[in-house]
């Protein structure tokens, strides 16, 4: 899971509560194709991939679509193209949600990573974070990638260099940061391994949720009180939750 991790992180740097972070899949600290960023194609059709393959639809002339999505601690952040695009503030501020403007959004992206400039790159600092868990760096440029800038240019695209982070420019082109620091990919799942273990956090992998466990509170209304998990062994354990269920 994605969000999983980054929630089960925030959440585990208050102290004094404790937090059970489930995952289906494997642990990503022995996967070298989630680390090496080129190899992510090896992780399709193998057990780091749920191999999702939908039922035929009418929609795609009754075709199945594949779709391959990460089973590991971590989830899609370690199989995809790491391209590290935030949007326009305007799409966040049309949902209309409070606390999900695009100002606010984009200051906890930005609490969320720690940049790494490069001498050739013209980055917004203002809009980049220093202490976050998620490392994020430009790519060394190839030789064609100045003559493609300048083609889009020349096609009437303004240039904004860093519009991939500011979420200022919705239409344009310019350079997209990478999840990536010297060589090795940056993941969700850095919100709690690394420099970000906590020990009232617990990390249970290979482990499904069989059901969640419902109470009713003292106004008749069900809540998530616990859940039951089985293990890759078939071991069957109950978790109960002093606070909250968050799925």
């Amino acid at each position: 899971m994605r969000a999983g991790c980054v929630v089960a992180g925030r959440l585990a740097e208050d102290p004094n509560i404790t937090v059970l972070l489930v995952e289906a899949g494997q642990h990503n600290e022995n996967l070298e194709n989630v680390h090496m960023t080129g190899g992510w194609l090896n992780n399709l059709d193998t057990e780091a991939d749920w191999n999702i393959i939908t039922p035929p639809m009418p929609g795609v002339n009754n075709r199945q679509v594949k779709l391959s999505r990460g089973k590991f601690l971590g989830g899609c952040s370690g199989v995809n193209g790491t391209l590290c695009v935030r949007g326009c503030k305007q799409d966040y501020d049309d949902w209309q949600l409070e606390g999900w403007s695009g100002e606010e959004f984009f200051q906890y992206m930005s609490k969320a990573e720690t940049f790494h400039p490069k001498p050739w790159f013209q980055a917004n600092e203002g809009s980049h974070g220093s202490c976050g868990p998620l490392h994020i760096e430009p790519h060394d440029l190839a030789p064609i990638s100045q003559r493609i800038m300048d083609s889009f240019v020349s096609k009437g695209l303004p240039y904004d260099a860093d519009m991939f982070t500011t979420g200022e420019t919705p239409h344009g082109c310019g350079h997209a940061p990478r999840t990536v620091y010297r060589g090795l990919r940056s993941t969700s799942a850095d919100f709690v391994t690394k420099d970000c273990q906590r020990k009232n956090l617990t990390i249970k992998t290979d482990t499904i949720v069989d059901r969640i466990l419902f109470e009713q509170d003292d106004k008749g209304a069900l809540c998530a009180k616990g859940v039951v998990t089985i293990a890759a062994d078939g071991t069957q354990q109950i978790f109960h939750a002093d606070r909250e269920v968050i799925e």
